[in-house]
């Protein structure tokens, strides 16, 4: 077993490459696509089946519009003094959806308090009060009383004019367990049983305040819960933080037998790297939301690598760069080599037919994007076809530096939500491919930048190989299938770009995804 103080023993000397461990990436131009062929925003079909989509973006009107539907006109004392556009995203079914952060004065006073609200854009109108009447109002009884919405006039709304249902923080139809999961005296209830084994049966817990960590994707949150409690013997009480994650699909209830498996295998395997896994506190199915214990560290790997492309000294660790990107291959090699049998099975003709069928939702509104992109997945899936692929695995399925947590020179890994049986290129490109996105925001030369993430990629799968024990043969095929996948990764990224409403994030990842396709040829 290589320990982390060997690592960090040698982790600032250059490791021996070979040349073939991975193709070289060569630069290429991305695709010749105007800005109005790649901008949703700009697609005259999106506008004409979204006849709103325009007047939502403009955060001016959005304002009006919103405090007509939600807080009303002829209302004393509440008032929208500010509308922040937080994210949008293009949904095949019913079209889009968007979020607002509205900050509401309470009173004359000038007390400010920050609201989220979401807003659904359809075709038409009877579709919007469709939506209202059969998916939010049976909602909206569970949140009487409830201070979230307290200084709105009702939680849901319509925006006629531009075919729009608006509804408050947290309702979500397509999340309908968020009500509950956020509710402060049914999650006391809930923690203090969840907590109950691991602080004693005496535990008694105050008061708990959710708080909305990430809500980027549909069908699934990130909650952070501060929980504030005390033993009967405890003279002073006691502050906790608990991770909630909640799911639509159910893929939470892996959370459990995960961390079980993870725990065994870390700590009674010989030759395992040693990290630390969140403990899973509780798993409620009613709610579709599993608990989980806080784990000590931060993800520092951003930061580091943000000083090192912009040719700055970085002092915000223990361990230097190198060394944590030593860390996440070692990790990655160990839940590699588990043998864990957790999690569905996705191998790579499964995740080229799943972008195919999301790109066939975006073609009628960016044929041109569209097309190009269905040429690069054919030159991809061609490419897979002449490389063997490599045995499945049991994956993190979402592995990337920001899952990575580091305190002092432990570390630390989290989201299990995605876990898999499928080739180890698909963690390894995941990781590698952020890596590279990172380097957008370079201050040095594109030569400098290029090889200096070409280098750092090397070297993490130079040291996945050696923690794996792969001979030179599996080397060279897993870099070969690496660089399949990170090609994927890249038109993923570009898709989810377009359907994220970010032009310029689909220019860049249409450049990085021709620099991959250039070292596929």
């Amino acid at each position: 077993m290589i320990t982390q103080d060997q690592q960090r023993q040698h982790s600032t000397v250059a490791k021996p490459e070979a040349p073939s461990m991975v193709p070289s990436i060569a630069a290429s131009a991305p695709a010749n696509l105007t800005e109005a062929q790649i901008d949703p925003r700009s697609s005259l079909a999106l506008q004409q089946a979204l006849p709103g989509l325009l007047a939502a973006f403009d955060e001016s009107l959005m304002r009006v519009s919103l405090q007509s539907a939600l807080l009303g006109t002829d209302r004393p004392g509440a008032a929208i003094a500010g509308c922040e556009l937080d994210q949008a995203t293009y949904l095949p079914d019913p079209g889009c959806i968007l979020r607002y952060l509205l900050t509401i004065q309470e009173d004359q006073a000038g007390a400010q308090r920050q609201v989220l609200v979401s807003g659904r854009l359809f075709p038409d109108q009877p579709a919007c009060e469709a939506y209202v009447e059969d998916h939010l109002m049976p909602l909206v009884a569970q949140l009487a009383g409830r201070e979230e919405i307290d200084l709105l006039a009702t939680p849901v709304g319509m925006v006629e004019s531009l075919h729009m249902a608006v509804f408050a923080f947290p309702l979500d139809p397509d999340l309908p367990s968020l009500l509950g999961a956020t509710d402060r005296q049914a999650t006391a209830e809930l923690l203090a049983d969840a907590l109950r084994d691991q602080l004693g049966p005496h535990f008694a817990v105050a008061d708990c305040r959710a708080e909305l960590v990430d809500y980027g994707r549909q069908h699934r949150a990130t909650l952070r819960y501060h929980v504030a409690g005390r033993a009967n013997d405890a003279a002073e009480p006691q502050q906790l933080l608990v991770y909630g994650k909640l799911t639509g699909d159910g893929s939470a209830a892996l959370a459990g037998p995960i961390s079980v498996a993870l725990r065994e295998q870390v700590s009674e395997r010989s030759g395992a790297y040693r990290f630390n896994v969140p403990k899973v506190l509780a798993w409620r199915p009613e709610l579709q939301l599993s608990l989980l214990e806080a784990i000590p560290g931060q993800g520092l790997i951003a930061d580091a690598l943000k000083a090192l492309l912009r040719d700055k000294p970085y002092a915000g660790g223990t361990l230097s760069l190198e060394e944590m990107l030593d860390a996440g291959a070692s990790i990655a090699a160990t839940l590699h080599t588990s043998g864990i049998q957790l999690g569905p099975t996705r191998l790579f003709e499964d995740e080229l037919a799943s972008l195919r069928r999301e790109l066939a939702q975006i073609e009628p509104f960016a044929p041109a994007l569209g097309a190009q992109l269905a040429a690069w997945l054919d030159q991809i899936g061609a490419a897979a076809a002449r490389i063997e692929p490599l045995p499945p695995c049991f994956n993190h399925g979402d592995f990337t530096y920001g899952q990575l947590l580091f305190d002092g020179a432990n570390t630390g890994l989290i989201d299990f939500d995605s876990v898999c049986q499928a080739e180890p290129a698909l963690d390894l490109a995941q990781f590698l491919t952020y890596l590279r996105v990172a380097s957008l925001k370079s201050k040095l030369t594109p030569d400098a930048t290029r090889a200096l993430i070409e280098q750092l990629g090397l070297r993490f799968l130079q040291t996945y190989a050696d923690m794996a024990g792969l001979k030179a043969d599996d080397k060279e095929r897993l870099a070969q299938r690496v660089a399949l996948y990170k090609a994927l990764s890249m038109v993923r990224r570009t898709m989810r770009s377009w359907q994220k409403f970010k032009p310029s994030r689909i220019e860049s990842a249409l450049a990085l995804l021709a620099e991959e396709l250039s070292s596929l040829s």
